[in-house]
Order: structure tokens, then C-alpha cells, then sequence
């Protein structure tokens, strides 16, 4: 995703992007696709770049993923933790709203 920011067409104050990043991102056991998952500190570098590209374009909302059935899905909950609470205090850094859909739901 990141790389592909230049691309983005030309937005302007008035417009929003509504940014859900991380579930995708958390390793899990089993997992078949191992190649998609990210680290928590690339996530971290990518959330901060992302947020940081689209802050001064356009207003910009950080939701955070919701909870899941973690152990049927193979994540374990305190890695799933240290990503969502990296975003929200990214996002927080950065004066981005944030909707923390984990914390209303959970």
C-alpha cells in the first residue's frame, strides 16, 4: 500500500480517507500465507507513513480492526493487541482521528 501513495488521485481538504489497517497484517499459526503478514515494526513504519501522506490532503480517520475469534483464526490476542495499540498511538501522534472499533466492540 504504501508505494502505491503516489498514486493516489489528487484529493483535497474536503475530501476523507478512512484508513483500516492491521488484522491482515498480524501473523497467525497456522498460516498459509505467511508472505502477507508484516512485522509490527514495518506496520508501525507503514501505519506512520500512510497517516503522515494523508494528513495534509484531506481529513483522515484510523480505524482500528475489530475483535475477532482469535483462537479459531489462529492469532494470538497479545499480538493482535501490540498492533492495534501501535496504530491508535500512531494516529494519536499525528492528531488523525481515530475510531477504535476494537474498544467498542470488545
Amino acid at each position: 500500500m504504501v508505494v502505491r501513495l503516489d498514486s493516489l488521485v489528487e484529493v483535497s481538504m474536503t475530501d476523507v480517507a478512512v484508513v483500516a489497517l492491521g488484522i491482515n497484517d498480524v501473523p497467525r499459526f497456522p498460516d498459509s500465507r505467511p508472505q502477507r503478514r508484516v512485522e509490527l515494526s514495518k506496520h508501525k513504519t507503514n501505519v506512520q507513513e500512510i497517516l503522515s501522506y494523508l494528513k495534509p490532503r484531506c481529513r483522515v480517520i484510523y480505524t482500528s480492526q475489530y475483535p475477532v475469534q482469535y483462537s479459531q483464526l489462529g492469532f494470538d490476542p497479545d499480538t493482535v493487541a501490540q498492533y492495534r495499540k501501535a496504530g491508535v498511538a500512531i494516529a494519536n501522534t499525528l492528531d488523525v482521528d481515530v475510531v477504535d472499533l476494537f474498544a467498542m466492540i470488545d
